[in-house]
């Protein structure tokens, strides 16, 4: 314990510890050194070598990254590195190819999908029916109750054409409904589609 005894800074002030501390929420754990002296503490930070970390009473301590044991080291390396982005929270903006079936109509089609500051996502497609005959529609996509994608997409007065389905990582499957003036509703196919690559 002397290694680490020697080792204890002066308490700080929360808010600066809170704003020097990459995580102030690590839970606290045994730290073992390689001479086999242990302490209890919570990590706090990893800078030029040196980790800091917190013991129970709130005192922060210092020590040599490299009088840690290896297996330290290495959850250090890991608590220190900068966060990863979560995949689930990457936007599915961007262009789309793909195809779809409904009722009659079938073909090929591509949608660019764009998402403004409030996270609202608008929808451009352009779908090219087996018959050749091209057309366009346009419209956002919002998330129902269910965590779906839903959106609404003009066609003509007074029947719109619906599009609900989920995104898996750079697929989209969905069903295909026409919608009245009423509200009502009829599935009439579905479409996939997959994230263009940027090259």
């Amino acid at each position: 314990m002397k290694m680490f005894a020697v080792c204890i800074l002066s308490v700080v002030a929360a808010t600066s510890v809170l704003a020097q501390s990459q995580d102030a929420g690590k839970s606290p754990r045994k730290w073992t050194s390689i001479r086999g002296e242990t302490v209890e503490a919570s990590f706090v930070k990893l800078q030029a070598g040196s980790v800091q970390l917190r013991t129970a009473d709130g005192k922060d301590m210092q020590i040599d990254m490299m009088e840690l044991i290896s297996t330290d080291r290495a959850l250090i390396r890991e608590l220190a590195a900068p966060p990863r982005p979560n995949p689930a929270a990457q936007s599915v903006a961007g262009a789309y190819s793909g195809k779809y079936k409904s009722e009659r109509w079938s073909g090929a089609l591509a949608c660019t999908i764009t998402e403004d500051s409030d996270g609202e996502l608008k929808a451009d497609w352009s779908a090219e029916h087996s018959d050749g005959k091209k057309y366009r529609y346009s419209g956002a996509f919002r998330k129902n109750s269910e965590g779906k994608y839903d959106g609404l997409f003009d066609v003509r007065r007074p029947k719109e054409f619906q599009v609900t389905g989920s995104f898996d990582g750079s697929n989209f499957a969905g069903e295909i409904a026409l919608v009245d003036r009423k509200g009502g509703s009829k599935t009439t196919g579905d479409l996939t589609m997959s994230r263009k690559s940027d090259d």
